[in-house]
């Protein structure tokens, strides 16, 4: 028997992907329309269990509730979420925002848990690590040994 996906938690998802579109564009700002039509939903999520409350916040307890209206109203809470901690600035006139002086996206936490994780992984592609293409100044042996292989089997 598979197993199904566990279901992704959105308002955990959207507070990381605030965080991540903040870090993107830092210092500049972001407009509040371009944060909502970019945010895609991870699926599987539990946005049936969020209905409820969407449709309460939004005074909407009928019809069909449209992807913006989720989407405004997932990347809203997560600005206020962020936002309780002094991190965000927000330009009323253009709806817009970036993060406040001197903070860093990387240190933005939702509860304990920081949004932005760190990754364990170098960068594979670097001149350093030597795994980038064969081209690359410092050999390894991968690609040596694929120059290797190429020139015996002529």
């Amino acid at each position: 028997m598979t197993e199904l996906p566990t279901e992704c938690d959105l308002l955990d998802d959207a507070p990381r992907y605030v965080a991540e579109a903040f870090k993107a564009t830092e210092p500049n700002w972001v407009k509040r329309d371009d944060l909502v039509d970019n945010y895609v939903r991870p699926k599987p999520n539990n946005l049936s269990d969020l209905r409820d409350d969407i449709r309460s916040d939004l005074n909407q307890p009928d019809g069909k509730l449209d992807d913006y209206d989720i989407n405004g109203w997932l990347i809203d809470r997560a600005i206020t979420d962020i936002g309780y901690q002094n991190a965000i600035e927000h330009d009323e006139a253009e709806d817009a925002y970036r993060m406040a002086d001197g903070v860093s996206a990387d240190t933005l936490k939702l509860g304990d848990e920081l949004l932005i994780q760190k990754s364990s992984l170098h960068d594979l592609f670097t001149p350093e690590t030597g795994c980038g293409p064969a081209t690359s100044a410092t050999p390894n042996s991968r690609t040596t040994t694929r120059r290797t292989r190429s020139c015996a089997s002529q």
